[in-house]
């Protein structure tokens, strides 16, 4: 298989959804805490890489209802031999360096590891995979956008804090509430930011996926209330970056991140005018970029001024 058809088919240009949170929960425990573990940090990012590769191939392949052996995506042909053989190695690799990694740290990330698992399975599989219902927004933007930032931060405190303790067969979790309500308010410009990554691929498919009785969000609510949606969940992000300048969880330099919204707000306009998966939908991907990248300058910024 050519890298390009391998890129194609993991659809590379997407994985900036796992890793910009990624990188937002590693400077958040650097900078708030000041901890960092390389070995946990790099065997999360193995998993988080590996699973989401998975995901987004065998998403790919349950789509395909033939009974033919090969399948075709964007004109490309697939084997659909190799394609389970290339999502066999994503689950092995994903799940060692996982197991690994909640080895290394404690029960909080088993707990939280095995959930994010089990979304990332049903996300895509099962009698009634998460992506064809109206909840695939809110979920994949909650595990995304928080759950990820969560762990990368978990995974270099150990017990010192978010804490967890097993006793017997049952789990209790003692959080301090501070700094977990200044993690949410961080992750809310992603978590918005990517759930509207989904509501955009929806609402170019709608016509599709009415064709096929699929019943996404877009198709429950409407395209018009759908695009509402779509452009109020940006103005969430913005509202969560003030809010967090105002409770001190991002420095006041942080007021610099509203200049991104310019573009972001831009190109929202963009895609409502025209809903196209080829013409505007970048925009939408590019977007999430922005604002990612703009929470990870501003995190770097305060760890190095």
């Amino acid at each position: 298989m050519k890298a390009k058809d391998l890129f194609k088919l993991v659809e590379l240009r997407t994985k900036s959804a796992s890793i910009l949170p990624y990188l937002v929960g590693t400077l958040f425990a650097v900078v708030y805490f000041e901890r960092f573990q390389l070995i946990n940090a790099l065997l999360m990012l193995l998993s988080l890489i590996n699973i989401d590769l998975a995901t987004t191939t065998l998403n790919h392949l349950q789509e395909d209802k033939s009974e033919y052996s090969t399948f075709h995506l964007d004109g490309t042909k697939y084997s659909k031999g190799a394609v389970r053989r290339l999502v066999f190695l994503f689950l092995t690799v994903g799940i060692i360096s996982g197991a690994l990694l909640a080895w290394r740290t404690g029960p909080i990330v088993w707990f939280t590891g095995i959930l994010s698992f089990l979304f990332a399975l049903t996300y895509s599989t099962g009698p009634l995979p998460i992506y064809r219902t109206p909840l695939a927004e809110i979920i994949s933007g909650f595990f995304m956008g928080f759950v990820i930032i969560f762990l990368a931060t978990q995974i270099h405190l150990g017990n010192d804090s978010f804490q967890a303790y097993l006793f017997a067969q049952r789990l209790t979790i003692e959080l301090e509430l501070g700094h977990l309500g200044a993690l949410f308010i961080l992750s809310l410009p992603l978590v918005t930011a990517i759930s509207n990554v989904m509501l955009a691929n929806n609402l170019c498919d709608m016509e599709a996926d009415y064709k096929i009785g699929r019943y996404t969000l877009p198709i429950v609510i409407g395209r018009e209330q759908g695009l509402i949606l779509f452009n109020v969940s940006y103005i969430l992000g913005a509202t969560a970056i003030g809010l967090g300048i105002l409770l001190k969880v991002l420095p006041l330099r942080g007021i610099l991140m509203f200049l991104v919204f310019i573009p972001v707000f831009k190109n929202a306009r963009r895609f409502s005018r025209q809903p196209d998966k080829i013409k505007t939908f970048p925009f939408v991907v590019w977007n999430l970029n922005l604002i990612g990248l703009a929470l990870v300058a501003t995190l770097l910024s305060q760890l190095l001024f």
